[in-house]
């Protein structure tokens, strides 16, 4: 009983480590998206014309 508890205890650890683990990649991608949508606009203002 109290061996099931300790690793139920564990399991629940390592999923919340991972779920945060893979938020905070989500979160890192978003920004770096957000950062070349900007650079970006960026060019495309300083040029006068898309670059697409």
């Amino acid at each position: 009983m109290i061996v099931g508890t300790i690793i139920g205890l564990w399991v629940m650890i390592g999923l919340t480590l991972l779920y945060t683990a893979y938020q905070s990649q989500k979160m890192d991608k978003l920004k770096k998206q957000l950062n070349n949508l900007k650079n970006h606009n960026q060019q495309e203002n300083r040029d006068g014309n898309p670059k697409d």
